[in-house]
Protein backbone atom coordinates (compact mmCIF):
# COMPACT_ATOMS: atom_id res chain seq x y z
CA UNK A 1 0.00 0.00 0.00
CA UNK A 2 3.13 2.26 0.97
CA UNK A 3 4.44 1.54 -2.63
CA UNK A 4 1.51 2.51 -4.01
CA UNK A 5 1.36 5.48 -2.40
CA UNK A 6 4.83 6.46 -3.43
CA UNK A 7 4.16 5.55 -6.89
CA UNK A 8 1.20 7.77 -7.18
CA UNK A 9 2.84 10.92 -5.36
CA UNK A 10 6.05 10.72 -8.27
CA UNK A 11 3.90 10.49 -11.08
CA UNK A 12 1.77 13.53 -10.17
CA UNK A 13 5.64 14.96 -8.68
CA UNK A 14 6.77 14.32 -12.45
CA UNK A 15 3.62 15.99 -13.88
CA UNK A 16 3.67 18.92 -11.91
CA UNK A 17 7.30 19.51 -13.06
CA UNK A 18 6.86 19.35 -16.19
CA UNK A 19 3.96 21.90 -16.16
CA UNK A 20 5.71 24.06 -13.90
CA UNK A 21 9.14 24.03 -16.25
CA UNK A 22 6.69 25.13 -19.00
CA UNK A 23 4.27 27.33 -17.45
CA UNK A 24 6.03 29.97 -18.16
CA UNK A 25 6.82 30.08 -22.15
CA UNK A 26 3.01 31.45 -23.19
CA UNK A 27 3.66 33.62 -21.09
CA UNK A 28 7.15 35.01 -22.80
CA UNK A 29 5.82 33.97 -25.90
CA UNK A 30 3.26 36.28 -25.59
CA UNK A 31 5.47 39.12 -23.50
CA UNK A 32 7.55 39.52 -27.24
CA UNK A 33 4.56 41.09 -28.54
CA UNK A 34 2.64 42.76 -25.74
CA UNK A 35 3.47 43.47 -22.16
CA UNK A 36 -0.10 45.18 -21.88
CA UNK A 37 -1.61 44.21 -17.83
CA UNK A 38 1.01 42.02 -17.25
CA UNK A 39 2.76 42.94 -13.83
CA UNK A 40 6.27 43.14 -13.22
CA UNK A 41 6.05 42.87 -9.53
CA UNK A 42 4.58 39.39 -9.86
CA UNK A 43 7.42 37.92 -12.73
CA UNK A 44 9.96 39.39 -10.44
CA UNK A 45 8.46 37.63 -7.60
CA UNK A 46 7.92 34.50 -9.75
CA UNK A 47 11.55 34.68 -10.03
CA UNK A 48 12.57 34.89 -6.43
CA UNK A 49 10.24 32.39 -5.57
CA UNK A 50 11.36 29.57 -8.52
CA UNK A 51 14.75 30.32 -7.17
CA UNK A 52 14.00 29.43 -3.74
CA UNK A 53 11.93 26.64 -4.74
CA UNK A 54 14.98 25.47 -6.66
CA UNK A 55 17.31 26.44 -3.79
CA UNK A 56 15.43 23.98 -1.75
CA UNK A 57 15.29 21.19 -4.58
CA UNK A 58 19.46 21.65 -4.30
CA UNK A 59 19.79 21.50 -0.84
CA UNK A 60 17.54 18.39 -0.03
CA UNK A 61 18.72 16.59 -3.02
CA UNK A 62 15.24 16.55 -5.22
CA UNK A 63 16.75 16.94 -8.60
CA UNK A 64 13.36 16.90 -10.43
CA UNK A 65 12.53 20.04 -8.61
CA UNK A 66 15.70 21.92 -9.10
CA UNK A 67 15.10 21.45 -12.91
CA UNK A 68 11.55 22.07 -12.79
CA UNK A 69 11.73 25.16 -10.40
CA UNK A 70 15.14 26.66 -11.63
CA UNK A 71 13.18 26.37 -15.41
CA UNK A 72 10.32 28.28 -14.02
CA UNK A 73 12.31 30.84 -12.41
CA UNK A 74 14.58 31.27 -15.67
CA UNK A 75 11.48 31.97 -17.58
CA UNK A 76 10.39 34.17 -15.02
CA UNK A 77 13.47 36.49 -15.39
CA UNK A 78 13.18 36.49 -18.75
CA UNK A 79 9.47 37.99 -18.64
CA UNK A 80 10.15 40.38 -15.75
CA UNK A 81 13.28 41.50 -18.22
CA UNK A 82 10.96 42.77 -20.99
CA UNK A 83 9.36 44.94 -18.07
CA UNK A 84 12.66 46.34 -16.67
CA UNK A 85 15.86 47.66 -18.31
CA UNK A 86 18.76 45.54 -18.38
CA UNK A 87 20.83 47.66 -15.26
CA UNK A 88 17.60 46.87 -13.04
CA UNK A 89 17.35 43.65 -14.02
CA UNK A 90 20.55 42.63 -13.60
CA UNK A 91 20.26 44.66 -9.93
CA UNK A 92 17.30 42.70 -9.19
CA UNK A 93 18.45 39.26 -9.72
CA UNK A 94 21.91 39.84 -7.92
CA UNK A 95 19.24 41.09 -5.01
CA UNK A 96 16.98 38.61 -4.84
CA UNK A 97 20.74 35.67 -5.24
CA UNK A 98 21.82 37.17 -2.20
CA UNK A 99 18.84 37.27 0.14
CA UNK A 100 17.67 33.62 -0.94
CA UNK A 101 21.09 32.28 -0.26
CA UNK A 102 21.02 34.49 2.96
CA UNK A 103 18.01 33.06 4.03
CA UNK A 104 19.27 29.60 3.57
CA UNK A 105 22.40 30.04 5.29
CA UNK A 106 20.57 31.98 8.03
CA UNK A 107 17.29 30.32 8.47
CA UNK A 108 17.44 26.67 6.89
CA UNK A 109 15.27 25.07 3.90
CA UNK A 110 12.22 24.76 5.79
CA UNK A 111 11.19 28.40 7.16
CA UNK A 112 12.45 29.70 3.35
CA UNK A 113 10.63 27.43 1.64
CA UNK A 114 7.54 28.15 4.25
CA UNK A 115 8.15 31.81 3.27
CA UNK A 116 8.03 30.79 -0.48
CA UNK A 117 4.71 29.28 0.29
CA UNK A 118 2.78 32.16 1.62
CA UNK A 119 4.60 34.95 -1.23
CA UNK A 120 2.89 32.30 -4.06
CA UNK A 121 -0.61 33.94 -3.35
CA UNK A 122 1.21 37.51 -3.24
CA UNK A 123 2.34 37.12 -6.78
CA UNK A 124 -1.25 36.33 -7.91
CA UNK A 125 -2.47 39.24 -5.96
CA UNK A 126 -0.02 41.65 -7.86
CA UNK A 127 -1.21 39.71 -11.43
CA UNK A 128 -4.75 40.78 -10.64
CA UNK A 129 -3.78 44.06 -9.41
CA UNK A 130 -1.46 45.18 -12.72
CA UNK A 131 -4.79 44.13 -14.75
CA UNK A 132 -7.08 45.92 -12.73
CA UNK A 133 -5.21 48.92 -12.85
CA UNK A 134 -4.24 49.05 -16.20
CA UNK A 135 -7.69 48.24 -17.30
CA UNK A 136 -6.63 45.69 -19.80
CA UNK A 137 -5.20 41.91 -19.97
CA UNK A 138 -4.04 42.11 -23.22
CA UNK A 139 -0.71 41.05 -22.93
CA UNK A 140 -1.52 38.11 -20.00
CA UNK A 141 -1.42 34.84 -21.53
CA UNK A 142 -4.28 33.11 -19.69
CA UNK A 143 -3.00 29.68 -20.89
CA UNK A 144 0.17 30.44 -18.63
CA UNK A 145 -1.96 31.05 -15.15
CA UNK A 146 -4.34 27.57 -16.71
CA UNK A 147 -0.99 25.73 -16.68
CA UNK A 148 0.34 27.15 -13.67
CA UNK A 149 -2.78 26.21 -11.71
CA UNK A 150 -2.60 22.69 -13.40
CA UNK A 151 0.80 22.72 -11.80
CA UNK A 152 -0.56 23.77 -8.47
CA UNK A 153 -3.23 20.90 -8.26
CA UNK A 154 -0.23 18.26 -9.34
CA UNK A 155 1.33 19.42 -6.27
CA UNK A 156 -1.77 19.18 -4.40
CA UNK A 157 -2.29 15.53 -5.23
CA UNK A 158 1.22 14.83 -4.50
CA UNK A 159 1.42 16.16 -0.93
CA UNK A 160 -2.15 14.07 -0.44
CA UNK A 161 -0.10 10.97 -1.67
CA UNK A 162 2.89 11.96 0.68
CA UNK A 163 0.31 12.80 3.26
CA UNK A 164 2.20 16.16 3.27
CA UNK A 165 -1.01 18.34 4.51
CA UNK A 166 0.65 21.87 4.63
CA UNK A 167 2.55 21.06 1.53
CA UNK A 168 -0.78 20.10 -0.01
CA UNK A 169 -3.10 23.23 0.98
CA UNK A 170 -0.31 25.65 0.21
CA UNK A 171 -0.25 24.31 -3.33
CA UNK A 172 -4.09 24.37 -3.48
CA UNK A 173 -4.02 27.50 -2.68
CA UNK A 174 -1.79 29.14 -5.04
CA UNK A 175 -3.80 26.63 -7.79
CA UNK A 176 -7.14 28.60 -6.84
CA UNK A 177 -5.63 31.63 -6.60
CA UNK A 178 -4.22 31.32 -10.34
CA UNK A 179 -8.00 30.36 -11.17
CA UNK A 180 -8.72 33.76 -9.92
CA UNK A 181 -6.09 35.50 -12.32
CA UNK A 182 -7.55 33.99 -14.99
CA UNK A 183 -11.29 34.94 -14.39
CA UNK A 184 -10.03 38.23 -13.97
CA UNK A 185 -8.18 38.40 -17.12
CA UNK A 186 -10.85 36.28 -19.30
CA UNK A 187 -13.58 39.36 -17.71
CA UNK A 188 -11.38 42.21 -18.67
CA UNK A 189 -11.10 41.21 -22.32
CA UNK A 190 -14.83 40.57 -22.39
CA UNK A 191 -15.53 44.39 -21.64
CA UNK A 192 -16.06 45.97 -24.81
CA UNK A 193 -13.85 49.10 -23.44
CA UNK A 194 -11.03 47.10 -23.95
CA UNK A 195 -11.52 44.78 -27.14
CA UNK A 196 -9.26 46.65 -28.98
CA UNK A 197 -6.14 46.18 -26.91
CA UNK A 198 -6.55 42.17 -27.02
CA UNK A 199 -3.48 40.58 -29.03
Amino acid sequence: MKTAAMSTAVLFSLVASALTAACSVPQLYLALRSTLGVSVSAWAQSFALGFTWASYGLATRQWVLLASEGAFALGSLAIASRLLSLRRTAGCTAGCVVVVIGAFAVFGPGPCVLAASLGSVTVRVAQIRGVVRSGTAGGVSISTWLVLAASNFAWTAAGVANSDTFFAWSAAFGGVSSLAVVATCAWYRRQPAFASREP
